[in-house]
């Protein structure tokens, strides 16, 4: 147990997607606690939480997943600039996926497949970015 323990903490990879689970499950607290206890609309409490959640992801991807200590100005904004950029290539890629097969897929497949295409390419991208 303790050597399985220790395998998975050492695993980039798990570390990855363990940490993207979490960025994911902050989004959605975040996102109930503003629409549900503090009555904000959709749009704001998704506008709000969605950026929370990107500055936790980048912040537990870089520090914790890929162990990138860097804290210089210069490589933070470097890594800062690749990832929105990653982001926005991401998102349209999203959009312009769903478009396309969500007549072949349905949505949630879609959505889902755009996702898992996504996830995997972010890890390799995030190896470079956090070298």
């Amino acid at each position: 147990m303790r050597d399985t323990y220790i395998r998975l903490r050492n695993s980039q990879l798990f570390r990855y997607i363990f940490i993207g689970g979490i960025s994911y499950v902050v989004e959605l607290i975040v996102l109930l606690s503003l629409a549900k206890l503090l009555l904000f609309t959709p749009e704001l409490s998704v506008g709000y939480s969605f950026w929370v959640g990107l500055v936790i992801s980048f912040l537990l991807q870089k520090y914790v997943a890929f162990e990138n200590k860097e804290r210089n100005k210069r490589n933070l904004t470097r890594q800062s600039l690749f990832y929105g950029l990653l982001v926005l290539f991401n998102y349209v890629f999203t959009i312009a996926f769903v478009s396309v097969f969500t007549s072949l897929f349905g949505l949630i497949l879609a959505r889902t497949i755009a996702l898992l295409l996504t996830v995997s390419w972010n890890y390799f991208v995030y190896k470079r970015i956090f070298k």
